[in-house]
Formats: structure tokens, sequence, C-alpha cells
């Protein structure tokens, strides 16, 4: 009996054995009782082109990606370009609109577009997507398109310069030129290496978009840039770049006899001074002439030009140019102010000036009595009480009748009761905001650089939970005149 005993004992502890391991194997496979997260289908592929098939950049790829499995999230996309026989690559990343979902066909194009397509050999492309299952700790499931090849041997072969005369050339001279290659399939890109300095002239660059189909490029080039305008003679060359390979121009030469180093706008006021101005906009009833001041060096005897005007010698290295008379009738229609541009033009060399000029505008604007006592900031002014709105003015004529009931010019007033919120935006619905609120508005003619509106005062202000306004109201008002406008101060209207 106690032999029997003993064989059960040993029968009972390997049972055991077998039924815990059997258990931990299941905790394993499902989680701890959560089954895992699954897909039935998860590709991407691209429409059309079949594995190894050559495409081209520039060209348009249609692609579909298809999901069905459990809740994901994230749906990421990735090309990836690698250069075969070097195994570099490159890649770009983008995405669909955030969703969790658990179904996805979705088809879209793609633009076979990226700089390392400009590299010479057999590249393959290929399109990768990816999503998350939306169960916690989930690593992003991944599928991969067939792949694609671009096989270029990009050359560039010349870059020719066509010059219109023997070397040097003045300054400002247009050149012609012209790259040749094989294989382009995007932009070369032409700069301008300064030969004496050994560093690219900034600002002068050329883009010539070549599709593949086009054997050359080029075009007209007139370079300009001031690090170019010193009196001398400068050696440049074009550099053409596609990638990793380039090609140069053989040397040009420009020389600068002279150059314009300043130009100002002047002004010739009615009393005969000649100066600068002095205020940012002077009044066009104070300006008789305006023109230039220009400065420049070596610049005795050389012609000048101003807006392509007739040229005029240099008697010095600096000199005043007058060249327009002013008037109302160089402003637009409603217009105040008037921009005048000034080119100034000497040795292929370029530069610019400008002045505005006013003819007309609001000296300022107040509430008056209505005996003609003007009234102080935020001024107490009983309700009932009648008051005038006054503006000083120039430069407007005096308003007339035309078919007997229009007139021209009139001001505008408009009265406004202020508010905490203050004036709304145009278009903005203030129906929960305590804005401020239009009152009145009138139109009023206008005498000797004077206009002035008459209103009588009331208390209309709004009952608002923070009692800011429940004993008075504030009113101001705004005058328009054309496209001036001025705003005057507040006064108070008690509401007893």
């Amino acid at each position: 009996m106690p032999l029997l005993r003993a064989g059960a004992s040993l029968v009972i502890m390997r049972a055991a054995a077998l039924v815990g391991f059997l258990t931990a194997g299941l905790l394993v496979a499902c989680g701890d009782g959560v089954s895992p997260a699954r897909y039935d289908v998860f590709t991407i592929e691209l429409v059309g082109p079949s594995e190894g098939e050559r495409v081209f950049p520039g060209q348009t790829l249609t692609f579909r990606t298809r999901y069905a499995g459990d809740l994901v999230r994230n749906l990421q996309l990735k090309a990836t370009f690698t250069h075969e026989s070097s195994g570099e690559s490159a890649s770009v990343q983008w995405s669909e609109p955030p969703q969790d979902t658990t179904s996805i066909d979705v088809t879209r194009r793609w633009t076979l577009r990226h700089e390392f397509l400009e590299r010479s050999g057999r590249i393959r492309v290929q399109l990768q997507a990816s999503v998350t299952s939306t169960r916690s700790g989930s690593t992003p499931w991944e599928a991969e398109s067939q792949s694609v090849f671009v096989e270029l041997y990009p050359t560039l072969d010349s870059l020719e310069v066509r010059l219109p005369t023997d070397q040097p050339l003045p300054y400002g001279t247009p050149i012609e030129f012209q790259v040749t290659g094989r294989d382009l399939w995007g932009d070369v890109d032409v700069t301008v290496l300064n030969v004496d300095t050994g560093a690219n002239v900034a600002g002068l660059e050329e883009v010539l978009p070549f599709d593949g189909s086009q054997p050359s490029l080029g075009g007209s080039w007139t370079m300009r840039a001031r690090e170019l305008e010193r009196v001398g003679t400068h050696h440049l060359r074009l550099v053409a770049r596609y990638g990793d390979i380039e090609v140069e121009s053989d040397p040009i030469a420009f020389v600068v006899t002279h150059t314009l180093d300043e130009v100002t706008s002047l002004v010739r006021y009615a009393d005969g001074r000649l100066g600068f101005p002095t205020v940012p906009y002077p009044r066009l009833s104070e300006v008789t002439e305006l023109g230039v001041r220009i400065s420049g060096t070596q610049l005795v005897g050389h012609e000048i030009t101003v807006n392509d005007g007739p040229p005029v010698r240099a008697s010095g290295d600096e000199i005043d140019l007058m060249v327009l008379t002013p008037t109302a009738d160089d402003f637009g229609d409603g217009n105040g102010r008037k921009t005048y541009d000034f080119v100034v033009r000497s040795g292929g060399i370029e530069r610019n000036a400008s002045v505005t000029l006013q003819r007309w505008g609001i000296e300022g604007c107040a509430w008056r009595s209505s005996d003609g006592r003007p009234l102080g900031g935020s001024e107490n002014v009983d309700r009932g009480t009648p008051v005038v709105m006054h503006a000083l003015l120039w430069g407007f004529p005096d308003t007339t009748t035309n078919w007997f009931f229009f007139k021209s010019p009139q001001a505008e007033f408009q009265i406004w009761e202020a508010d905490p919120g203050g004036r709304p935006a145009y278009g903005e619905n203030g129906l929960f905001e305590n804005n401020d609120d239009e009152v009145e508005s009138f139109d009023a003619d206008i005498r000797s650089d004077e206009t002035e509106a008459r209103w009588t005062t009331v208390f209309g202000d709004e009952l608002d939970p923070l009692d800011l306004h429940l004993n008075t109201a504030e009113y101001y008002f705004e005058v328009k005149l054309e496209d001036q406008v001025c705003t005057s101060g507040e006064i108070l209207v008690p509401s007893g």
C-alpha cells in the first residue's frame, strides 16, 4: 500500500505540472485573455505599372491603398528612393486625414518628383503604407507596393554665352545664354560666379525648367547687382547645376565706367525753396515742381535719363534734375494721395526714388456747443442740448450742386454711442456683445475748408450687467470725406 500511494502522488504531480504549462501558454498566446489585433486585407499598389517598370521624374502615378480589419488609425504613406549601385536612399512622407476606421479603400495620385532623382544611375522607387491598431501597445503594420525604376544618366554638356559685342561689355548689356544636356528632368539652376572674388553674385539666379524633352534651354539676361556696380572691370562666369553635376561658361568681362550712388527725391516749394521732403506727404498746394538729386562716381560727362525721358549729360558728380509739375489731375478720383516714382538710369545702373503728395485732408474734428465753444474731452452735456459736429479741412473744394440736386463733395458725419466692446469689425455679428452703437448720420456741405452738422443730444445708453454706463451715455462722431476720416473725442450725456 505505501508503494501504491507513492506512485499515485507522482502521477498527480506530473498532471499538475502539465496543467500549469498549458495555462501559462494560453495566457501568453491570448494576452491575459485579450485576443491580438488582426486584419484581413492591407495592401498598397501602383495602378498601372508592373514590377520593375521604368518611370520618369514628373510622371503622375496612381496608387490604391486598401485595409479591412480591426479598428486602426493614422494611415501614413512614404515613398522611398534607393540608388541601386551605391545603396544610398532618400524618402518623402505624407499622411491621410486622421480617423479611426475598420475599412480603407482610397485611390490617390502622386507626382514623382524629388532631388534624389537627379542622380545618375538606376533608382528604385517604392511606396509604403502603415496603420496602427487602436489597441494599447500596438506597433504599426506596414505594406509595400511593387517597385518601379527611374534610370537616367543626366549630363550637362555645355553652357554657351553669346555676346553682342567684343569684351569688355558695357555694364548692363544683355547677353544670350544656352544650356545643353541630356536626361534633364528638372530645373537647371544658373548662377553667376565672380571670378575676381571666387563667390557667387547674390541676387543673380535663373532657373531653366527642363522636362526631359528639350536638348537645350536658355534665354536673355541683363545682369545687374549692387556688388558689381563699382568702377572697373568685372570678370564673371555663368555656372549651370543639375543635381551633383555642373558646367561653366567661358569668362565674361563687364566694364563699369561710372556709377549712380544715390538718388533722392526733391521738392520745389511755392516760395522757391528747393530741398528734400520734410514731412511724409507734402501738400500739393505748396509744391510747384518735383525732381531728383543724383550723386555718383565719375559721373561727369555721362548721359542720365529719368523715367525714360531725354538724356541729360551730367555736369558734375552731383546734379539736380527737376522733372515735372504736379497737378490735381494726376490724382485718381477720390484719392487724396499720389505717389510719384522716378527711375534714374546711366551706364547700365538703375536707381529709384519716390515722393508722395497729398492734395486734401482733415486737420481735426471736435464737438462744439451751439455758440461755437469747443467742448472739452468727456465734458458733460445735458440731454436735449443742441451741439455741433465740426471738422476743419484743407484742400477740398466747396460743395457744388449738379443737375439741381446732386451735391459733391459732401462730408458724412456718423454719431456713435461708446460701449466697452468698442467698434465692431466689418461684417462682425455683435448680437451678444456690448459694442458701440451707431446712433445717427448726417451729410454736410463744405464751405471755406470747414464742414459741420448739428445734433440734439439724447440719452441712449444700454443697461448692462456690469453697470459701466448706467448713468451716462458717451458719444463720439466720425467724419468721412473722400478717403479721409477723423474721429472726435467724447461727450457725456447724463441720464437725468
